[in-house]
C-alpha cells in the first residue's frame, strides 16, 4: 500500500509542502534587522515596534549615543544607516568647542557628530563661540 493508494495522506503531504515554503517564504521576505532577535521594543521617534536582538555590536549614532547593535539604533531613528559609525561613540567631557556654523557644542564629539551630518564642516576653536 503506497502514497498513492490513500488521497487523503496525498494532500496531507501536499499541505505540509505548500506550508513549508509559505513559512520560508515569509521569513525569507522579513529583513535581516527584524528577524535578529526577540526583544521587541517601541521606537521612539517614529512609534513603530521592533524585535531585536539583545548582542553587542555597538554604533554610534549621530547623535553621539551608542546603540547596543544597529538594529536598535535603527529602530530608534529608522533606516538613515549612513548616519551611524561602528563601534562606540568616544565622547569626553573636554568642554565647549565653536563650530563654523557659530554654534557653541557642548564637546568635540558633538561638534564631530554635527560635521558627520553636515551641520558644519569643522572646528573654529576649542571654546565657547561667545568667548
Amino acid at each position: 500500500m503506497g502514497l498513492s493508494d490513500k488521497p487523503s495522506m496525498k494532500r496531507f503531504v501536499t499541505f505540509l509542502r505548500l506550508f513549508s515554503l509559505t513559512t520560508l517564504l515569509v521569513l525569507a521576505s522579513c529583513g535581516s534587522d527584524k528577524m535578529q532577535g526577540a526583544s521587541t521594543g517601541s521606537n521612539s521617534l517614529t512609534g513603530g515596534q521592533c524585535a531585536c536582538n539583545s548582542s553587542y555590536s555597538p554604533v554610534c549614532g549621530y547623535n553621539n549615543v551608542t546603540y547596543d547593535n544597529l538594529c536598535q539604533a535603527k529602530c530608534y531613528y529608522g533606516d538613515e544607516a549612513n548616519k551611524f559609525a561602528q563601534g562606540s561613540c568616544n565622547c569626553s567631557d573636554s568642554g565647549p568647542v565653536c563650530g563654523d556654523d557659530n554654534k557653541t557644542y557642548i564637546n568635540e564629539c558633538e561638534a564631530q557628530a554635527a560635521i558627520r551630518n553636515g551641520f558644519m564642516k569643522r572646528i573654529v576653536k576649542f571654546s565657547d563661540c561667545n568667548r
